[in-house]
């Protein structure tokens, strides 16, 4: 009986600190790695930076497994130990079999065992999109990357003014009322290039390319008609919608 109490107790003060390792707000939150922002930031063109693939790591509830999510991947929980209050051993991250996340200077670190650092995390809040209600949105990660290249305000027709929004939504255009990019990981793979997925109002969806040329943005329609077997492949048919950016 005796061990047993022991044994309670032992597990009771095992819960009680990792509760209060997971607590600490610094922690909490959606951080995305720093390198594929950077990149998005100066080329406005994932397809020139497809070896720095986007990665988010989400700690979204105080009780909440670490978990990560990949652009064209769904997030999947990551197993970690707390070593310290600004270190966490994780397991099975990117298959590797040691990796260190350190919390430092208001950045997360992937480190090895030789201390050496893999790549940093900078955390993404509400507080970046004063305008738009993110809050029900699995990752503030794409949101980031949508406002980076998307949102915005855009002339269409020399008359209508379209919106897309960090969170995924397009007003003022006749057939386009969602948006994903297609950005990294298996999504971009499958096809080589960046594309975009967009719906209509009665949610039906399809692929288009696009780019980003100074203050413009071009949305093609896609031709398959050189590669009927290889839906991976394609040429862009026509420009669907030419936007200039206003704001």
């Amino acid at each position: 009986m005796k061990k047993f109490s022991l044994f309670i107790i032992a597990i009771t003060l095992f819960s009680a600190c990792k509760t209060s390792f997971i607590m600490n707000d610094q922690w909490l939150g959606h951080w995305v790695n720093k390198a594929f922002v950077d990149s998005i930031q100066l080329t406005k063109n994932p397809n020139l930076i497809q070896n720095t693939p986007f990665v988010e790591l989400i700690f979204d509830r105080p009780d909440s497994n670490l978990r990560q999510f990949i652009i064209g991947k769904e997030s999947r929980s990551l197993t970690y130990v707390p070593l310290d209050e600004n270190t966490l051993e994780v397991k099975n991250y990117q298959n590797a079999s040691n990796a260190f996340l350190v919390l430092q200077d208001n950045q997360i670190l992937l480190q090895d065992l030789d201390h050496q650092t893999i790549a940093s995390f900078i955390k993404i809040t509400a507080k970046d999109f004063p305008n738009e209600d993110i809050s029900s949105y699995i990752s503030y990660g794409v949101c980031y990357i949508n406002k980076i290249l998307f949102s915005g305000n855009y002339q269409y027709d020399d008359a209508e003014k379209v919106t897309f929004h960090s969170n995924g939504g397009i007003t003022g255009l006749p057939d386009m009322s969602t948006y994903a990019p297609c950005l990294s990981g298996e999504c971009l793979s499958m096809s080589k290039k960046a594309n975009l997925y967009a719906t209509n109002n009665q949610s039906e969806g399809k692929n288009y390319d696009w780019e980003i040329k100074n203050d413009s943005l071009f949305i093609y329609d896609l031709d398959y008609s050189r590669y009927p077997m290889q839906m991976n492949k394609y040429d862009r048919k026509n420009i669907k919608y030419a936007l200039q950016k206003i704001n």
